[in-house]
């Protein structure tokens, strides 16, 4: 199955499963919250995810690893600046501006412009 944006899973704010419900068609599909891998075998079904750089808590919203691009005014372990909905890090090495607001009122082209420009 290829991966894709949507989600037939929903999610509380930071990224944990609804418990109860969750889709799951004996698929092997294994992307969700911030379009990342989850990683069901460490701490249960929607626990926990892995991204490239590091690995996220959905339960307590926290990286499990320092920040490697930290700033004095915000936790090292903290996710998403603290604002899942404005905020992304797919690759959880930083913060990626606004997520679903810049893709919502933005082209393409400006986003692609933006992102090479960071």
């Amino acid at each position: 199955m290829k991966p894709s944006s949507f989600s037939p899973s929903p999610h509380y704010p930071f990224g944990m499963l609804t418990p109860g419900r969750n889709w799951s068609a004996e698929s092997e599909y294994r992307f969700g919250f911030n379009g990342v891998e989850n990683d069901s075998n460490i701490k249960g079904n929607g626990n926990h995810i892995s991204t490239f750089w590091r690995q996220y808590d959905t339960r307590l919203a926290r990286w499990m690893s320092p920040e490697p691009k930290s700033v004095a005014w915000e936790s090292v372990y903290a996710s998403f600046r603290n604002n899942p909905i404005y905020y992304s890090d797919p690759n959880g090495d930083w913060v990626k501006g606004a997520g679903f607001f810049r893709n919502l009122f933005n082209s393409d082209d400006k986003i692609d412009a933006e992102n090479k420009a960071a």
